[in-house]
């Protein structure tokens, strides 16, 4: 269990996360951490389906696209579904790294993602120059045993997913409300199974909101939230 001095400390770095999530073109950049996340979620799950991985963006944008091939419509139907669950679940094993002063840890599976969308996927430049300069960083913070910048920089990526995660599960059912053909992956599902737009986007924000009280009530115990001891 963290000090109430460390969990005041997560609470701040959160908050400042947040904020920077909603800054112009500063926010885009930070986006990248969970948008490369997510479309590693698509990328797998179609691998894991012994499908082809044909290209991941990372966009300046902070949006992604991952481009891939899958040999049945039940290998489309989860390639599609993957991405929003998979953030979230990353979030929460992030967050639970932190609760356990796994802070490494963080770094470790930031580095793991990037090198192989590095290494295999990402091709557009903008997406590469993000990668290089965000293992540039991280192999350096390492290599100079900077052990407080590894620290800092565990805390704010595991805010920036964790923020950027739901945030975008909340966008995507705005989306599949308002603007349906502008939904994402909760219109490619909608072409892939009868159910609505709106369906699929209100599951991505129903699991992201789910996975992130769990990460909250990691740090700030949720008296209305049943869980297990972890």
């Amino acid at each position: 269990m963290l000090s109430l001095s460390k969990n005041t400390e997560i609470l701040s770095v959160l908050a400042i996360a947040i904020a920077l999530n909603y800054l112009p073109k500063v926010g885009r950049i930070f986006k990248g951490f969970n948008t490369m996340v997510h479309e590693s979620g698509h990328a797998l799950m179609s691998l894991l389906f012994s499908g082809e991985v044909v290209s991941v963006d990372i966009l300046h944008t902070g949006e992604g696209v991952a481009t891939t091939k899958s040999k049945s419509w039940f290998a489309k139907f989860f390639v599609s579904i993957a991405g929003y669950p998979f953030s979230s679940i990353i979030a929460f094993v992030l967050a639970y790294l932190i609760y356990t002063s796994h802070y490494n840890y963080v770094l470790y599976i930031t580095i793991c993602f990037s090198v192989i969308n590095l290494i295999f996927w990402v091709r557009n430049p903008y997406g590469i120059v993000w990668l290089i300069i965000t293992n540039a960083f991280l192999f350096s913070i390492f290599y100079f045993h900077l052990n407080v910048a590894q620290y800092y920089t565990a805390l704010f990526i595991s805010a920036f997913i964790f923020t950027d995660a739901w945030i975008s599960s909340w966008h995507i059912l705005y989306l599949s409300i308002k603007e349906p053909k502008k939904a994402g992956d909760a219109k490619n599902l909608q072409s892939f199974a009868l159910l609505p737009a709106f369906f699929w986007g209100l599951f991505f924000w129903l699991q992201a909101s789910y996975l992130a009280l769990l990460s909250v009530n990691l740090f700030y115990p949720l008296p209305f939230l049943v869980t297990g001891n972890w």
